[in-house]
């Protein structure tokens, strides 16, 4: 039996769990594959966080690469912890528990944007729940907002790290969408460190035209220094 099967868990079917919150978290294949190996070593340690709606759905809030590795290892079942309360109040109060991966700022803008315009919330009430100023709030909305959809995808899958994101897509998003886009593009599925984004954007910002090396293969030039 699993670590995690305590007092107030139970065990639900992966197939029956709401995955609707995923898009909040960006992943990261080398942390995923560790806590796999983990998993298939010792077990489930910690609980999948979910709330339960009206019709009886258990939505998961925390452990979506729990809930991830598990399906990897062939497992049918997770440990599930619900909390008692509503989506949005659970999703704050994961967020200010914060005992697991720390949220990187554009994760936190994701998670504020979700309270805003899907559940509702002001910003004022969003900052309450979080324990932020509404200064903040506003700061980390505009993080999530500043970055093209595809971007956003490319950081979600990993492809880009939200700290890289931040530091050198966010600003080139800001001053030419367009130019933003294309480096995406061009980075397809390659993984880029924070550091080469780094170059990237200092490129940009000097007139370059082309793209680093990465250690698998040369990227093609860049037109976004040619306006």
């Amino acid at each position: 039996m699993d670590a995690a099967l305590v007092l107030g868990t139970t065990e639900v079917e992966l197939r029956l769990l709401a995955l609707d919150f995923a898009h909040l978290r960006a992943r990261d294949a080398k942390a995923e594959a560790q806590l796999t190996a983990s998993l298939g070593v010792v077990g489930q340690q910690h609980p999948v966080l979910a709330v339960m709606r009206d019709d009886g759905q258990r939505v998961v809030i925390d452990g979506y690469r729990r809930v991830r590795a598990l399906q990897r290892l062939g497992r049918d079942t997770a440990v599930v912890l619900v909390i008692g309360t509503s989506e949005a109040d659970a999703l704050a109060y994961c967020h200010r528990l914060a005992t697991g991966r720390r949220r990187s700022a554009l994760e936190e803008g994701w998670l504020v944007r979700e309270l805003c315009e899907a559940i509702g919330r002001t910003l004022a009430a969003v900052g309450i729940s979080l324990g932020r100023s509404t200064s903040w709030v506003s700061r980390r909305l505009g993080f999530a907002t500043a970055l093209p959809a595809e971007i956003e995808t490319a950081v979600r899958e990993g492809l880009v790290s939200p700290h890289g994101a931040m530091r050198s897509l966010v600003p080139l998003a800001r001053a030419n969408r367009g130019h933003a886009l294309q480096i995406v593009s061009a980075i397809g599925r390659e993984r880029l460190t924070t550091r080469q984004l780094g170059a990237l954007w200092s490129a940009y910002r000097a007139g370059g035209t082309v793209l680093p090396n990465t250690s698998s293969r040369r990227f093609p030039s860049c037109p976004c220094g040619s306006s």
